[in-house]
């Protein structure tokens, strides 16, 4: 079906028209009030207050701690108008005892002093932290797991059916059998959970990305988001030749299902 396409703080958003979508961009849009995202919030802070944590061990576990970084990250606003909406994240961060620094310009670009002075205001979330290299990360985990004796099989995981009192799915060695599974597929997850009568409000979002080469004098030490322009900006790994002095422009992201566009 064709998308209808909006545009919004610079980027263009394709929604698509399938009947199914449409249903769940309105769930979506009624559970972004602010109230369901503070009481979304609040019901994951249990979980995202031990991620740092917990990842930080399995990184010291697999040999990849190099790649965390603890410098923070960024949030730019480009008018004072936009910086007072943000007082009740603010006051939920408080809540949360998440520390934030808000700052004017001049006081984000002696953290960054490659950073334009398009902007008004800032906020330094000191305490969050990121990766250099995810994808680095990703591999020596899955080394550290087969290390402690795992074993990757492959199969299709739309095979997974009930089988005694447990599981059963087929793999290129044969059936595997067990009495847990975990279902880590993403927006592909109601293809196997659907036919086990499990039902899961899932739609796939396509991100967007670009790396820009930058100049020598004007690197960034961490994550900084233009909330004006949707976009985030990071220095990417130096692991990677081809990413030496580069920098990664996150943006918008579509619905427009699981086929790729052209």
């Amino acid at each position: 079906m064709p998308a209808a396409r909006s545009q919004a703080n610079g980027c263009v958003r394709a929604i698509s028209r399938t009947a199914g979508s449409a249903g769940w961009l309105l769930a979506f849009r009624a559970n972004s009030r602010p109230d369901r995202i503070v009481e979304n919030a609040r019901a994951n802070r249990p979980l995202f207050a031990r991620a740092i944590a917990e990842h930080e061990a399995l990184m010291l576990e697999s040999g990849a701690a190099r790649y965390l970084r603890r410098n923070g990250w960024i949030k730019l606003y480009r008018s004072e108008a936009a910086f007072e909406a943000l007082r009740p994240d603010l006051e939920l961060a408080r809540e949360f005892g998440v520390p934030n620094e808000p700052l004017d310009a001049a006081g984000a670009r002696k953290l960054e002093p490659s950073l334009n002075p398009v902007f008004k205001r800032a906020v330094f979330w000191p305490h969050v932290v990121s990766l250099s290299n995810p994808l680095a990360v990703t591999k020596a985990y899955a080394a550290r797991f087969a290390a402690l004796g795992g074993v990757t099989l492959k199969g299709d995981a739309r095979s997974l059916h009930r089988s005694g009192q447990g599981w059963r799915v087929d793999t290129e060695q044969g059936p595997l059998d067990t009495s847990e599974v975990v279902v880590a597929l993403g927006p592909w997850a109601p293809d196997v959970l659907e036919p086990l009568g499990l039902k899961l409000p899932m739609q796939f979002k396509r991100g967007y990305h670009r790396h820009f080469k930058t100049e020598t004098s004007a690197p960034l030490s961490r994550p900084v988001v233009d909330v004006a322009a949707v976009t985030s900006l990071r220095r990417w790994s130096r692991a990677f030749a081809h990413h030496r002095r580069r920098i990664r422009g996150a943006g918008c992201g579509s619905h427009a299902g699981a086929v790729r566009p052209s």
